[in-house]
């Protein structure tokens, strides 16, 4: 999103604050966001981005006592303003994307207007053992978002028909694709740690972590020797069944991980696979979700099989959903015998086509624009 807005608009991306032991901690942060914490980066176009440091440790005894909090979130914002100031933004406009770890932003720039973006259920249960307060934590944040955003927009039909019920402007935008990195003929040297998968290959790309049915994954690689599993996404797993499950997948024969590949690398590692795979745990926040992979998977031409979640899919001739694992397996040997064609192969990169980032940025853009225009306002920057 932000990439597609800087094409014609000046975006300030800004991090999550975080300190240099937040690694330590087991946060999912990279490497380079690290190094760049504190600092302004130009990310090219017209895209830049902040990361805010916080200086003091909260993990000290004496943190509250001398308010560590305050007096980070007091220089974070700061060095917020100053690199505003710097690449020159003005009468800007806030748009959030909800998390826990952000500061609020809201009306310390003097936007014009403020977009909330909200992209799952986030009150929603999701691991084991997690603590009834901190989904109340969760779902305060998303209420004072909510509260403070002129307008709201949202990924799926669930999360649409309930906060719709809270806000009057809440808009219904999907999830997208990089659907100009499908167009070219994939880049082999990409995939040097791919070389040599023993076909059919069976790919699913994302985040490891709670959300994935590892005792799924390793049903079908136990009962398939002959299919290939590659597994393509950051090991981000903190439960202890889940961490077994994945130990024990990842040590067969016949799966190969290739932990977090550069996103300029996914049309030619997904260009390697026969048969796309959602396998996702029948979980609340999973039933509203809008799974950022299927549009890839679809920009790449390829099958999917994706685990039923009890929602209707707006593409059931081309989703096979299975609600047993049983059915998970027959569908991806169906989908090996007959979901091949070029015919079919075209009608999926179609649909990924029209719902390519540029669109829905510009399907944004519009709502805002529209919004603006009845305030009198010009949309200049973000």
């Amino acid at each position: 999103m932000a990439w597609e807005l800087s094409k014609k608009h000046k975006v300030l991306f800004v991090e999550p604050p975080c300190t240099v032991l937040t690694p330590v901690r087991g946060r999912n942060i990279s490497w380079r966001q690290l190094m760049n914490l504190g600092r302004l980066k130009h990310r090219g176009r017209n895209l830049y981005s902040y990361s805010p440091l916080k200086v003091l440790p909260l993990s000290l005894p004496f943190s509250k006592t001398f308010d560590f909090d305050g007096i980070n979130r007091k220089a974070a914002l700061a060095g917020l303003k100053r690199a505003v100031e710097e690449i020159e933004i003005k009468d800007p406009i806030l748009w959030v994307y909800f998390s826990p770890e952000q500061y609020d932003y809201q009306g310390l720039l003097g936007e014009k207007i403020a977009v909330g973006d909200i992209y799952d259920k986030f009150g929603a249960s999701t691991w084991k053992g997690m603590l009834p307060e901190h989904s109340s934590m969760l779902q305060r944040r998303q209420d004072f978002l909510i509260k403070k955003s002129d307008i709201v927009f949202t990924v799926s039909q669930g999360l649409y028909n309930e906060l719709e019920m809270v806000h009057p402007s809440v808009y219904l935008i999907q999830n997208g694709v990089d659907y100009e990195s499908f167009e070219d003929s994939p880049r082999r040297e990409n995939a040097e740690a791919i070389k040599g998968l023993k076909a059919p290959v069976l790919g699913f790309l994302g985040m490891l972590h709670y959300k994935v049915d590892f005792g799924l994954l390793n049903y079908i690689a136990e009962n398939h020797p002959e299919w290939t599993l590659l597994l393509m996404g950051k090991d981000n797993i903190h439960d202890d069944e889940d961490r077994k499950a994945f130990n024990e997948l990842k040590s067969r024969r016949n799966v190969r991980w290739c932990k977090e590949i550069d996103r300029e690398a996914i049309p030619c590692f997904l260009s390697m696979t026969d048969v796309c795979l959602v396998p996702l745990k029948k979980l609340e926040m999973n039933r509203y979700a809008n799974f950022l992979k299927i549009w890839e998977y679809l920009a790449a031409g390829k099958p999917i099989v994706a685990v039923d979640q009890g929602v209707n899919s707006e593409y059931p001739d081309l989703i096979r959903f299975a609600a047993a694992k049983e059915e998970f397996v027959s569908n991806i040997s169906e989908s090996l015998d007959v979901d091949t064609g070029y015919d079919l192969v075209m009608r999926r990169k179609n649909i990924a086509k029209s719902n390519s980032w540029e669109n829905r940025t510009k399907k944004m853009l519009e709502i805002i624009e529209e919004t603006l225009a009845i305030r009198g306002i010009a949309c200049n920057e973000v």
